[in-house]
């Protein structure tokens, strides 16, 4: 017995632009810059889009986690209480 949604639907788009839709909406990533005060302490300034879309405040903690190779590319989230 069929039911809804038995078989796969067929794409309408092709697969990489179907994979590009889906990194673009679920995946995105952001590249910004590393700054350093004169006092050699570095920071970073987020985007307001990424700021409201993930809902952090002034005053949150964040993790930083840098990739295993430990250059400049880095995730972040937020530390839970």
């Amino acid at each position: 017995m069929n039911g809804k949604g038995s078989k796969p639907r067929p794409l309408s788009v092709s697969y990489d632009k179907y994979a590009d839709n889906f990194d673009s909406i679920f995946r995105k990533k952001y590249t910004v810059e590393v700054k350093e005060l004169s006092n050699g302490d570095r920071f970073i300034e987020l985007p307001e889009e990424l700021i409201k879309q993930i809902g952090w405040r002034e005053g949150d903690e964040i993790n930083w986690i840098e990739d295993e190779n430990g250059t400049t590319l880095a995730t972040l989230s937020k530390k839970k209480k």
